[in-house]
Formats: C-alpha cells, structure tokens, sequence
C-alpha cells in the first residue's frame, strides 16, 4: 500500500484536466467480471469510483492473488499495460463497480501533447513501483503474522470480499497457516 506521505498533490492545467476528461469512459460491471482476463493485454488504466478488484495469475494450476485495489485508487496490470504485451496476470472484480477507464494510446497521446499529464503519468508509475518494492520488503523482512496485521489494517473490507484462500496467496503463506494467525486474535 503507498503511503499517503508518498503520494504529492499534483495539479494540471484546465486544458490538461479537460483534455482527460474527454477521453475517460465510465463503465458500470457486476461483481466477477474479469476486466483483463490472464494471457491477455491490459489495454486500460482504470480509477475505481465504487468497489473493488483484485490482481491475480495461475501458478501450478493454482489461483494467486497480486494484489487489490479499492475505492479511489488505480487499478491496471502494469506490466502488459506498459509493454502492451500479453501477462499472465488477469483482473477480477470483486464487488459491483463503478470504473473510469483510460486507454493506453489515450494516455500517450495525452503525455505528448501536454506536459503535466506526462508528469503525471510519471507520478502514477513511481507510485506502482514504490508499492510493489513495499510488498517486496514485507515478504522479506516480516512475519507471516506482520503480513496478516498490515494486510487488515490497509484492506479494511478484506473479511466480506476475499476467500480465506485469496488472502493466503497475497500473503504468500498456506491456508493453514493463516487459519492458525487469525484464531491467535
């Protein structure tokens, strides 16, 4: 999860603002669609108005969670969406959602023609790559239970919306051991 100290405010002109919001388009999709399904490209970057979604690929015929995002937040899967190549990562809605989707030729046509949004666009990837070397840091230098503790607190609604087993997988522990964490709360 960033930081709110690691996210600055960024303010873009009028024209920059209006040029996004005529190429955004909001979708309205039931719980379980799958936006980016595994093996193919991700063609969008989505801001999640309503609801939530997560991350996920198949590993040894196993469901894998990456990760989640919620309300307010961007949701892509950021290596096929930066390469415009296939990943085997995929996304899943968990709950209906309200999205706001920009195209990935948008967006590089808008970094080219105005400043702000590029740095902007910048701004967005750093905060992709200060997450994921966060999630890289808990997986080495904490507990399992440290994971289970932080995961909570950052995912407030994780009980109604992820399996036992979605959790364990992000965790990246079994099952079994993240049974044992929670029944010592």
């Amino acid at each position: 999860m960033i930081d709110n100290e690691d996210i600055q405010p960024i303010s873009l002109s009028l024209e920059g603002m209006m040029a996004i919001f005529t190429k955004l388009q909001k979708e309205e999709l039931p719980k379980n669609s799958l936006l980016v399904k595994p093996g193919h490209i991700c063609e969008h970057i989505y801001f999640v108005e309503k609801g939530a979604a997560r991350i996920f690929y198949y590993k040894d015929e196993k469901d894998i969670t990456d990760g989640f995002r919620g309300e307010e937040t961007l949701l892509l899967s950021i290596v096929s969406f930066i390469r415009q190549k296939p990943d085997k990562r995929g996304i899943e809605l968990l709950d209906d959602c309200i999205l706001w989707k920009l195209s990935y030729k948008d967006l590089e046509e808008l970094s080219d023609n105005y400043p702000d949004i590029q740095y902007l666009y910048r701004m967005i990837m750093s905060s992709v790559l200060i997450m994921t070397q966060n999630r890289i840091d808990r997986m080495l230098f904490q507990t399992a239970e440290e994971r289970y503790e932080d995961f909570i607190r950052s995912h407030p609604r994780a009980a109604e919306l992820l399996t036992l087993g979605m959790i364990a997988s992000f965790l990246g522990i079994t099952q079994e051991t993240l049974s044992r964490i929670r029944s010592r709360k």
